[in-house]
């Protein structure tokens, strides 16, 4: 369980770092958003992002099912699944903003441990 904790303790401070990081890191050329960086403020964008995890698991229905449930919380939007039972693979497109997105991430990541 202890090894759970640090995956979602690290993919949270990557998600909060990314959404407050300043211009300089990723080239950002918007004055506004330096100011606000400047003044100590979080940078969040209004626009959704993508997240594409990638299962082990391609051919139990009820699993893959009970996988995408999990990755379906509140402000995120499941695009796509794809299923592959020769590649043992399915594949999960989801959409919404980045906090959401983590969220779901982890809520997917909590549920794949336990089931597969």
């Amino acid at each position: 369980m202890r090894y759970g904790r640090v995956i979602v303790q690290a993919i949270s401070a990557r998600a909060e770092k990314a959404v407050t990081a300043t211009d300089h890191l990723y080239g950002r050329r918007n004055v506004s958003s330096r100011r606000s960086v400047r003044r100590g403020e979080s940078h969040r964008s209004d626009s959704g992002l993508l997240a594409v995890p990638n299962c082990s698991e391609g051919r139990d229905p009820d699993r893959i099912a009970r996988l995408v449930a999990a990755a379906d919380v509140g402000g995120v939007t499941v695009l796509d699944v794809h299923s592959d039972p020769d590649h043992h693979r399915t594949v999960i497109t989801l959409g919404g903003p980045a906090g959401a997105l983590v969220d779901a991430g982890v809520a997917l990541a909590v549920a794949a441990r336990d089931l597969i």
